[in-house]
């Protein structure tokens, strides 16, 4: 069954089309593992007459996502309220004139401040927190010639630590206490990779480690290029 996953990999990398990538590994997992006799045709899609509903593991992903799928229906409402009131921009150009924004580290730290703040607001779901602010990070970092690699990193990874795990707004902490019968903040305590992870990008961020520049066929530069 790695061999499916390999090629969703590759399929995905190469045509950097997630949703191909993932269709192309769906598919070829379905049939590896029809195939090899792992599971049943009926664990995949099945009607179950005792209980009068459909069963299977299509079925059960579909429902596992249904609720993300509202939620980021929901952010994109917001954000098009956000951007035709003028607010997004309205942020990346304050973020821009500010004084720390006029260099490339202050735009960094600006980010870095932006997305955690952001995802802290929204309970530390971050695929909501990063629809939402990233457009703003990937305006304020193409304006300081950052490169688009740097920009990614530095968004999904901020998102992805401390901010998502404060003990008394964290959703995933809330969680977990419930599963494990453990207060919230011994939970919190326990992510030590998302505060590694946070100190790690804080001290990228702050010392310059990393950072490169985007060049004029997209390359990456270690020193920017000069302003025209």
């Amino acid at each position: 069954m790695l061999i499916p996953v390999v090629i969703m990999l590759v399929v995905a990398t190469k045509t950097r089309n997630i949703f191909l990538g993932i269709f192309v590994g769906l598919v070829l997992g379905i049939i590896t593992g029809l195939a090899c006799g792992l599971f049943p045709a009926a664990a995949i899609f099945a009607n179950d007459p005792a209980h009068n509903q459909a069963v299977g593991f299509l079925v059960t992903g579909v429902n596992s996502m249904l609720g993300t799928v509202g939620l980021v229906i929901a952010v994109f409402g917001i954000m098009g309220v956000l951007t035709e009131a003028g607010m997004l921009d309205h942020l990346v150009e304050k973020s821009l004139d500010s004084k720390l924004g006029a260099t490339p580290r202050g735009s960094e730290i600006l980010c870095l401040l932006g997305i955690a703040l952001t995802t802290f607001i929204f309970g530390g779901v971050t695929s909501a927190s990063i629809l939402t602010f990233g457009p703003v990070l990937n305006k304020v970092g193409a304006a300081r010639g950052i490169h688009p690699y740097r920009r990614a990193n530095l968004l999904t990874s901020s998102a992805n630590s401390l901010p998502a795990t404060i003990p008394f707004m964290s959703v995933f902490v809330f969680i977990g206490a419930a599963l494990t019968g453990l207060s919230p903040i011994t939970v919190a305590l326990g992510t030590v990779y998302a505060v590694t992870l946070f100190a790690t990008m804080l001290v990228a961020v702050l010392t310059g480690w990393g950072l490169i520049f985007e060049g004029r066929d997209g390359e990456a530069l270690r020193t920017p290029l000069p302003q025209e």
